[in-house]
């Protein structure tokens, strides 16, 4: 009869799976309570996590390219078009109006 301890390493690996969701909400509610009160930067600082988190998520991207557009970083915001256009061949970045 051997022991096996795999029940605490599923534990542990579903904990550390859980504290990555819980955190990706709280930075998602940030991000739409901070946009929500055209507070840009703060937005800004949230959002960045979340595509870092997930950079193929184009509504993150489109998100961050208007509150580039809103704070008049205009590079800032044709590199999120870009991305979005020819990277991730989204039609999304039509949000973010015209960036020719």
């Amino acid at each position: 009869f051997s022991r096996n301890f795999v029940v605490p390493t599923f534990a542990s690996e579903m904990y550390n799976s859980l504290k990555t969701a819980v955190k990706g909400f709280i930075f998602a509610h940030e991000a739409n309570v901070n946009f929500h009160h055209r507070k840009y930067y703060r937005c800004l600082n949230a959002l960045n996590e979340l595509i870092r988190r997930n950079p193929y998520n184009p509504d993150l991207l489109v998100m961050r390219g208007i509150c580039y557009n809103k704070l008049k970083k205009k590079e800032l915001e044709r590199q999120d078009h870009n991305y979005l256009r020819f990277f991730l061949g989204s039609n999304k970045y039509k949000k973010l109006g015209s960036c020719n």
